[in-house]
Formats: C-alpha cells, sequence, structure tokens
C-alpha cells in the first residue's frame, strides 16, 4: 500500500475536519471527493497496482465520526441498518460473491474480465478465473454499503440539512467549470494540471470528434464525465424546484445542463432526454412544490437557449453541417460504431452469465459489462438484481415527518430530492457501467434520502456533543448551585 499525494492531502483534511466532528460535514466532504475519481489516494501493489480513489478513503474519517456520535446510541446504529437493509444485503452478497463465486464457474464461461491483458479484436475473450479485481470489487461494494449506514447516521443527527443543497451546488459548479475549462483550455498547461490530478491506473483519455474536443473534465473519459454530472445536474434541479437554496442550485442545474449538452457524449444525451421524459410525467400530476414561476422559468430557460443555439448555427459558417455530423455519428449510428458494438456485447455477457450460473452469478468483478443492469444480473443473479430494486423502490416512501415540526418542508424536500438523484442518477450507468457497484453517490444519498424522510434526533438547543474533535476536551458542566457544608451533628458522640 503506497500512499501519494492526494492520500496525505486526505489524511491532513480530514484530521483537520475531525477538530468540529459533524458527520453531516464529512458525507459533503466525501461526496466532493467523488470529483477526483481519476485520481489515487492509495495505491496497492499487491492487488495489480489497484488504485484507491480520494472518496474511498476519506469513507474512513466519515465512519469515525459516526462511530464517535453514536457510541452511546447503539440502537441508531440498528436503526440505520434496518432502514438500509436491501443495499446492505445487496453489498454483502456481492462481497461473498466476488470471494467464492469465480472458483465455483471457473473454466465454465469465456468473458471479457474487468482488466484483460490484450483485446485483439472486438470480441476477444478469456476463460473465467479469480483475478484481483474480483477483490477490489468486493471491498468496493463493502465500501458503498458502509456508506449508506455512515449517510444515514450523519441525516438523522443533523438539524440543519442546507449544508447538503450548498456542497450539492459547490460540486456541481466546481464539475461544470472544470468540463468548460478543459474545452477552453486544451493544448494549454492546463493539460499538465490535469495529468497531474489524473494519477489513477485507470484508461485516462482525450478524445476529440470531428474538431469538437469531448469534455472529460478532471475525470478520466467524457462517458465518467457525465456519469458523474447526471447524477448533481439532477439533485440540483431536484432542489430547486422545491425551493431550496433557489439561487446556488438554480444556477448550478443551468450550468451543468448547459455544459453536458456540449459534452458531445451519447451518455449524457440519452440520460438527459429519458430524465426529462420522467419529469414531465411527473409535473403533469401538478406536485405541491410545483409553483407557477418554476414553470415559467423552465419554458423561458428553453426558449431562450433554443434561440441562442439557432441563431449560432445561421451565423457560424458550417458549424450547422459539423453538428449534424457529430450527432449522425454519436446517437444515431453509435450502434453501428465499432465503440458501440463492442458495448453491446460487453453487456451481453451479463445475460451469458446469468443462464450459465443458473441465475447465481460469477461474481462481482468477474466481467467488464457496459450496463449495471447486466452487471448485476451476470454476477449477482436474482439475490442481487431483487435486493438492488428493493433498495430502489424503498426511498420513494411515505415520509415519517410529523407536520408540526419546524423545518419540515426543508427537511421532506432534501430527502425527495436525494432519491430522485439517488435513483434517476443511475439512467448513465444503465448504458456504460463496467461493475455492479452502484457507487458512493448512489449510496451516500439514499442513505440521506431514507434518514431524512424520520425528524432529527438531536433537538435544536443542544449545543454540547460527547466527542469535541482533537483540539479541546469538553467543557465541565457548571453547577447550579454551591454544595452544601455539612452539618455538624453535635458535640456528643455514641460509643456503640
Amino acid at each position: 500500500m503506497i500512499p501519494t499525494y492526494f492520500g496525505v492531502l486526505v489524511f491532513v483534511i480530514g484530521a483537520w475536519l475531525m477538530r468540529r466532528n459533524d458527520p453531516l460535514v464529512m458525507v459533503c466532504w466525501m461526496l466532493g471527493f467523488g470529483l477526483f475519481s481519476a485520481s489515487a489516494a492509495l495505491v496497492l501493489t499487491a492487488l495489480g497496482s489497484s488504485s484507491i480513489p480520494p472518496a474511498r478513503l476519506f469513507l474512513g474519517f466519515t465512519l469515525l465520526s459516526v462511530i464517535l456520535h453514536i457510541r452511546n446510541r447503539a440502537t441508531l446504529l440498528n436503526e440505520a441498518i434496518a432502514a438500509n437493509a436491501p443495499l446492505i444485503i445487496f453489498c454483502i452478497y456481492g462481497f461473498i460473491s466476488a470471494l467464492i463465486l469465480p472458483r465455483i464457474f471457473a473454466y465454465q464461461i469465456d468473458i471479457v474480465p474487468m482488466r484483460p491483458p490484450t483485446l485483439r479484436h472486438l470480441r476477444d475473450t478469456f476463460p473465467l478465473t479469480p483475478t484481483p479485481q474480483n477483490l477490489t470489487t468486493a471491498f468496493y461494494m463493502l465500501g458503498s454499503g458502509l456508506t449508506a449506514v455512515a449517510a444515514y447516521i450523519a441525516g438523522r443527527l443533523a438539524n440543519d440539512v442546507t449544508p447538503i443543497a450548498k456542497a450539492c451546488a459547490i460540486i456541481t459548479l466546481i464539475h461544470a467549470v472544470t468540463g468548460i475549462l478543459g474545452v477552453a483550455l486544451a493544448g494549454t498547461p492546463w493539460d499538465t494540471f490535469v495529468d497531474f490530478v489524473r494519477n489513477g491506473s485507470y484508461a485516462q483519455l482525450r478524445q476529440e470528434t470531428d474538431g469538437f474536443v469531448r469534455v472529460s473534465g478532471l475525470t478520466p473519459e467524457p462517458s465518467t464525465y457525465a456519469n458523474f454530472g447526471i447524477v448533481w445536474l439532477i439533485f440540483s434541479f431536484e432542489l430547486w424546484l422545491r425551493n431550496i437554496q433557489p439561487r446556488l442550485t438554480g444556477i448550478a442545474a443551468l450550468a451543468m445542463a448547459a455544459v453536458l449538452t456540449i459534452s458531445t457524449s451519447s451518455t449524457a444525451y440519452v440520460a438527459m432526454a429519458a430524465y426529462s421524459g420522467i419529469v414531465c410525467v411527473r409535473l403533469l400530476r401538478f406536485p405541491p412544490y410545483l409553483k407557477a414561476r418554476k414553470l415559467f422559468t423552465i419554458g423561458f430557460v428553453i426558449m431562450v437557449c433554443g434561440a441562442f443555439i439557432a441563431a449560432t448555427l445561421l451565423l457560424v459558417d458550417g458549424l450547422a453541417q459539423q453538428v449534424m455530423d457529430l450527432i449522425d455519428a454519436m446517437l444515431l449510428n453509435k450502434a453501428d460504431s465499432e465503440s458501440g458494438q463492442q458495448r453491446a456485447f460487453w453487456a451481453m455477457q451479463g445475460l451469458d452469465a446469468f443462464l450459465v450460473s443458473s441465475g447465481l452469478g460469477i461474481g462481482a468483478g468477474s466481467f467488464r459489462s457496459s450496463s449495471l443492469a447486466m452487471a448485476i444480473l451476470g454476477s449477482m443473479g436474482v439475490i442481487g438484481a431483487v435486493m438492488f430494486t428493493w433498495s430502489c423502490a424503498s426511498l420513494f416512501r411515505t415520509p415519517y415527518i410529523p407536520t408540526a415540526m419546524p423545518d419540515t418542508a426543508t427537511r421532506k424536500g432534501v430527502a425527495e430530492s436525494a432519491a430522485w438523484a439517488a435513483v434517476a442518477g443511475l439512467l448513465p450507468a444503465m448504458i456504460n457501467q463496467a461493475s455492479p457497484d452502484p457507487g458512493m453517490e448512489y449510496a451516500a444519498l439514499a442513505g440521506l434520502a431514507l434518514a431524512l424522510r424520520r425528524p432529527a434526533l438531536t433537538p435544536r438547543s443542544m449545543t454540547r456533543r460527547s466527542f469535541h474533535g482533537w483540539s479541546s476536551a469538553p467543557e465541565p458542566v457548571p453547577l447550579t448551585k454551591e454544595p452544601e457544608a455539612p452539618q455538624p451533628t453535635g458535640w456528643r458522640r455514641s460509643a456503640r
């Protein structure tokens, strides 16, 4: 295990945040470190130089903060496990399957492993055998389960949930800005900075299509950029719809939508179209949080953006033809391209593995897929598919927050927004995910969505905590009155 400069930075920031020791703040920082998915905080040489990203390493500090808050509240841990039971069972079964099933079904099927040694052609395969990627995926899935539990406990302890909305807006804006800078500053020292940040053992790609520089930001490739961006676009938009930090979340959602529109990523376009359809169906029911001015704002932004795009295509010579060629290559003829054929072949491996294993799965991390659904089906079989579907469905149950409580609307709104971001944010993963692990974003947002459906445990008036951080010891409790002096019993004393 070799720490990198990112690992040192994570340790410094984690130790500094432990001075305050706020579990919700720790969860927000953990989600923020998701921006550096192409970075490595630790390099595990024993597992073929596998990389541990900063967010996974920071999970340790988040768990430490949670443990220090609940060491006298064991019932809260039981509640967190019960609330996240489907996802926890899913992750535990994924952990077990990664260690056992590749050995049971070894050499019974030919697959494309997560890290193939060499691919001579599009449909090149290798016999199924246990690999270090099984162990890596197993611990990633275990980390996702722990992330959900930590996020749930942090949400139950928090009185003020606005830090979640602020963190969402900041993460979204940073992701959008880095995407724009990657395009605007291509061929400048910015590329050197990006290479410095992308120190993970992943395939770091820069792509151009018909003269257009594809948006990848700090992530390894455009599809990964879209995967992460869609989650935070949905979260920001849902918060804005419910009027939670509307200026911040509205600007963040608009910026992220604009960057994904010019990203030339087919993953982004398909996911945005699917989510737009879901929103239209939901708005037809006129939910209580929907206001007339929100509808007016959405319509106005669509008209302005449409007019701007039309004017740009008309005024710039040759741009319209270039855009049409790009759309034709990235969307209309994507299935006929080599990339499309290879992704379709990888996805169908999941169905083959499901049939060969009689619905049991061949183990998490055993093969490379291009669809989260097919990866779960082939890796973890019926058990994994049922548990994950149950986990997604459980996020939309009726809240348990009493209407008489203060800040009920904000807490409920953040819970609903997190639920939609967790589930609808899986849309890109359904068409390009290689692993059955749903990721830390899904786990954290799912845990928060379940927790914020209940009232906070800590009263608003409570300012003292059982642990104050590394900096100081707890303040002594002042006495309400002076202790009384012992009263004399008299000058007589009995010898009996």
